[in-house]
């Protein structure tokens, strides 16, 4: 009986040990609703437009000027505690004049070069004038070992055309 209840006990030991773990995915989540006192990149676009705003009455104001809109830029590092970043996920609300819009959302791992850069169009997610639409966006990244290295994500207007921005989130995860 001895000999049963030390087998049983050895067993569950064994098992225990070498289960294996569940990997629990980290996040951060960033959002700006362009109401101010938010530091972000490019935040001198954030105008005071009433009620045409989504929400509130400050929105990011994109027009034949701007190249580069509202985004968030930070260490690597920092975007997940230190774990590996994988995904990032992205909503917002855009309001355009005109189509097609020809604005992407980017995303850009640099250090003392640039190591990843992609967009994603918003022409066929946007297409409707004069309303506020809502785009939500995820991208998987390349593993990136560099501890240098700084990711940034944000609005890139290549065709510089008049749109409006609110209500931006972003969210960093390990998995």
């Amino acid at each position: 009986m001895k000999k049963i209840i030390a087998l049983s006990i050895v067993s569950v030991l064994a098992t225990a040990c070498f289960k294996k773990k569940a990997v629990v995915a980290e996040s951060k989540k960033y959002s700006n609703t362009c109401e101010p006192n938010q530091f972000w990149l490019n935040d001198n676009l954030i105008k005071e437009i009433g009620n045409q705003a989504h929400t509130g009455s400050y929105a990011c104001v994109m027009s034949t000027k701007n190249e580069f809109g509202l985004g968030l830029k930070q260490p690597l590092t920092e975007a997940t505690n230190n774990s590996t970043l994988q995904k990032v996920t992205v909503s917002f609300w855009v309001k355009a004049t005109k189509m097609p819009l020809k604005a992407s959302f980017v995303y850009s791992i640099d250090a003392d070069k640039n190591l990843f850069w992609e967009g994603q169009p918003l022409k066929e997610l946007v297409k409707e004038e004069n309303k506020w639409i809502y785009v939500q966006l995820e991208k998987t990244l390349p593993a990136i070992d560099n501890k240098d290295a700084n990711i940034g994500t944000y609005i890139y207007n290549l065709e510089k055309d008049s749109f409006l921005v609110d209500d931006l989130n972003i969210t960093f995860s390990t998995k």
